[in-house]
């Protein structure tokens, strides 16, 4: 049986998430979105980048983002709940990340107050 190994998330500057998202590498692409939703102080640009990045190729990267979108709810207590809640709603179809996407629709609800 495979044990599973804890890795923090890495801290990378905004230029070096930019770049890692540019990049075109399914296993950057997560690790810049995590960093991003973990250390960028800007919940906005993540969460554009979350979007963005929600309907990617890889069902890797989606799940990623679906991830990144539930945790930055948590981590900041706020969203811009009118554009993130049917774009999460469309990806709960999507059979690779609807368990990840409906947890982050979770833990949304939970955290940030509709106002």
């Amino acid at each position: 049986m495979a044990r599973l190994k804890y890795e923090p998330v890495p801290e990378l500057s905004r230029e070096e998430v930019e770049r890692d998202l540019g990049s075109g590498d399914p296993e950057r692409i997560g690790v810049a979105l995590y960093s991003a939703t973990y250390h960028d102080p800007d919940w906005r640009w993540v969460q554009e980048q979350c979007l963005r990045f929600l309907k990617h190729g890889q069902a890797g990267v989606r799940w990623a983002a679906a991830t990144c979108l539930g945790d930055l709810a948590m981590f900041h207590r706020t969203l811009d709940l009118p554009r993130v809640l049917p774009e999460l709603a469309e990806a709960c179809k999507d059979e690779e990340i609807r368990s990840v996407a409906e947890e982050s629709i979770s833990f949304i609800k939970q955290a940030v107050k509709p106002q």
